[in-house]
């Protein structure tokens, strides 16, 4: 601080001080012929910028400086030219600006634009927990219900919209009154997964089973009993196959 201001005042005097062999001052001439053409500073600050190629990867995303940033996902593979600075991220190809990105620093993250995701990705990364249980309670409390048993067993929001979507795709496969029995069913036997919720109802297992009474019920002998054949699998079968299906799970 103190050398600054001993350098600006020795300058001054250099500037002030008469040419030897020519009349004027280099300030006196600065005022006569150069002041009149400044122009004035521009109105947004030079930033530094860094030039660079990248290529994009089949996640239609490009890495710079340890930050992944998103291109439109019909470039996924080009090669693109960048200009990054202390604050923005600009993406370039065949001279054309393709995108800008503000920088982020940090490391191993990704910025994704959402218009250049596909509509599948769009899907997926709009999905909620909270959106799927109100979109199964218009099925029925038991399809919530298991639903929510589901989701909650998962940490992966991918894993949360693949399941979500199987249940929709079993709705639109039974209808709304067969999806609700059936979770019912489930929760009852405790089969949590997909893939035994189409199993009970692919076999109808709830309604073949609704019926069945316990060994304890007294109401047992008064019905009629399946007759024994190795081609008949009967209700204890079904029942075996849930019953390994609650363990599997457990």
């Amino acid at each position: 601080m103190e050398l600054n201001q001993a350098i600006r005042e020795l300058l001054d005097q250099i500037n002030i001080k008469p040419f030897q062999k020519i009349p004027g001052s280099r300030f006196g001439n600065w005022i006569a012929t150069e002041k009149s053409a400044l122009q004035p500073l521009p109105s947004t600050r030079y930033e530094f910028a860094e030039w660079g190629k990248v290529r994009a990867g089949i996640d239609y995303h490009v890495m710079i400086d340890k930050h992944w940033y998103s291109v439109p996902n019909q470039l996924r593979g080009e090669e693109f030219e960048y200009r990054l600075t202390y604050t923005t991220l600009d993406l370039f190809r065949k001279n054309k600006s393709i995108t800008t990105h503000q920088r982020s620093y940090e490391a191993g993250k990704t910025t994704t634009l959402a218009v250049h995701r596909t509509k599948a990705h769009n899907a997926i990364a709009e999905w909620s927990v909270a959106e799927s249980l109100e979109w199964a309670r218009e099925t029925g409390p038991a399809t919530e219900a298991l639903l929510s048993i589901q989701l909650q067993k998962l940490n992966n929001h991918l894993f949360g919209y693949r399941t979500t979507q199987a249940m929709k795709k079993l709705l639109n496969l039974f209808g709304k009154n067969r999806l609700e029995e059936a979770c019912a069913f489930a929760i009852k036997h405790k089969v949590t997964r997909s893939k035994g919720l189409l199993d009970i109802l692919n076999g109808n297992l709830d309604r073949l089973l609704a019926h069945t009474p316990d060994q304890n019920d007294a109401t047992a002998s008064n019905l009629p009993q399946t007759p024994a054949h190795e081609n008949i699998r009967g209700a204890k079968y079904y029942n075996d196959i849930l019953t390994d299906e609650s363990e599997e799970q457990s």
